[in-house]
């Protein structure tokens, strides 16, 4: 069975299929399973200064930035950027997690959003995906611990892959 979006958002479609293959987390995916995971995103556009999502909420969407920038804030200071083409919010597909950022756009932002409840759900359903999910987000974690770890001695808390 072949999916495809019927009208005048054929091209859109098509477009947010390419852009679920340049994430880690779908690369490896069958484009046929890329195809059933870009049928349940949807497009959303934020003005500069809206927020995607607010420090302290829980958030079952991961996103992907399609034009604009975003800032991460933390305590009123920016400690970090995403521009076309970053894929953030993972977690959020594994479960509601509580936000520990402020993610706002910075510039006229339009983000393809991967609704977790629905993700979720299809990553249930089939094995091999969420096999190729799981894998890319264990690599992230354990990359990130060990770019923690090169920042040179001093405390650390047991590493998140401990977990």
């Amino acid at each position: 069975m072949s999916l495809s979006r019927e009208g005048n958002d054929g091209c859109e479609f098509d477009e947010n299929v390419e852009l679920l293959r340049t994430v880690p987390h779908f690369s490896d995916m069958p484009v046929e399973s890329v195809r059933r995971v870009a049928l349940l995103c949807r497009r959303t556009t934020y003005r500069a200064g809206d927020a995607v999502f607010s420090r302290g909420e829980t958030d079952r969407n991961a996103y992907v930035v399609i034009r604009g920038e975003a800032r991460v804030v933390l305590d009123e200071r920016e400690i970090g950027e995403f521009r076309t083409g970053a894929f953030f919010g993972g977690l959020g597909l594994l479960d509601g997690v509580e936000r520990l950022f402020t993610v706002l756009a910075h510039s006229g932002l339009t983000c393809l959003v991967l609704p977790g409840d629905s993700i979720r759900e299809y990553l249930c359903q089939a094995e091999n995906e969420r096999e190729i999910f799981l894998r890319v987000m264990v690599a992230r974690i354990v990359d990130w611990e060990k770019r923690e770890l090169a920042r040179g001695p001093g405390p650390h808390d047991p590493g998140v892959s401990l977990l």
